[in-house]
Protein backbone atom coordinates (compact mmCIF):
# COMPACT_ATOMS: atom_id res chain seq x y z
CA UNK A 1 0.00 0.00 0.00
CA UNK A 2 1.42 3.25 -0.90
CA UNK A 3 2.81 5.34 1.94
CA UNK A 4 0.47 8.28 1.36
CA UNK A 5 -2.88 5.99 2.14
CA UNK A 6 -1.30 4.41 5.08
CA UNK A 7 -0.91 7.73 6.47
CA UNK A 8 -4.38 9.24 5.04
CA UNK A 9 -5.70 5.82 7.06
CA UNK A 10 -4.11 6.48 10.11
CA UNK A 11 -5.13 9.73 10.31
CA UNK A 12 -8.85 8.91 9.28
CA UNK A 13 -8.80 6.19 12.47
CA UNK A 14 -7.43 9.13 14.11
CA UNK A 15 -10.18 11.26 13.72
CA UNK A 16 -12.18 8.68 14.24
CA UNK A 17 -11.66 8.33 17.41
CA UNK A 18 -11.39 11.92 18.67
CA UNK A 19 -14.74 12.60 17.43
CA UNK A 20 -16.20 9.72 19.87
CA UNK A 21 -14.53 10.52 22.95
CA UNK A 22 -15.31 14.16 21.96
CA UNK A 23 -19.15 12.54 21.90
CA UNK A 24 -19.26 9.88 24.12
CA UNK A 25 -17.88 12.74 27.21
CA UNK A 26 -20.52 15.14 26.31
CA UNK A 27 -22.89 12.07 26.21
CA UNK A 28 -21.33 11.79 30.38
CA UNK A 29 -22.53 15.25 31.44
CA UNK A 30 -26.07 14.25 30.71
CA UNK A 31 -26.35 10.95 31.98
CA UNK A 32 -28.52 10.93 35.25
CA UNK A 33 -26.67 9.12 39.03
CA UNK A 34 -29.01 5.75 38.37
CA UNK A 35 -27.62 6.07 34.33
CA UNK A 36 -24.09 6.31 35.95
CA UNK A 37 -24.92 3.13 37.90
CA UNK A 38 -26.16 1.27 35.19
CA UNK A 39 -22.09 1.74 33.13
CA UNK A 40 -20.87 1.21 36.79
CA UNK A 41 -19.15 5.20 36.97
CA UNK A 42 -19.75 7.68 40.32
CA UNK A 43 -21.28 11.09 39.24
CA UNK A 44 -17.22 11.99 39.96
CA UNK A 45 -15.50 9.55 37.86
CA UNK A 46 -17.72 10.47 34.63
CA UNK A 47 -17.24 14.21 35.83
CA UNK A 48 -13.65 13.87 35.70
CA UNK A 49 -14.07 11.83 32.02
CA UNK A 50 -16.14 14.53 30.69
CA UNK A 51 -13.47 17.36 31.95
CA UNK A 52 -10.81 15.93 29.97
CA UNK A 53 -10.00 17.13 26.68
CA UNK A 54 -10.74 14.43 23.30
CA UNK A 55 -7.20 14.11 22.14
CA UNK A 56 -6.06 12.59 25.37
CA UNK A 57 -7.47 8.95 26.70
Amino acid sequence: MPTLAIIAIEFAVCVTKWATRYRTRRALKQLTVWQLDDVGLTPRQARDEAAKVFWRA
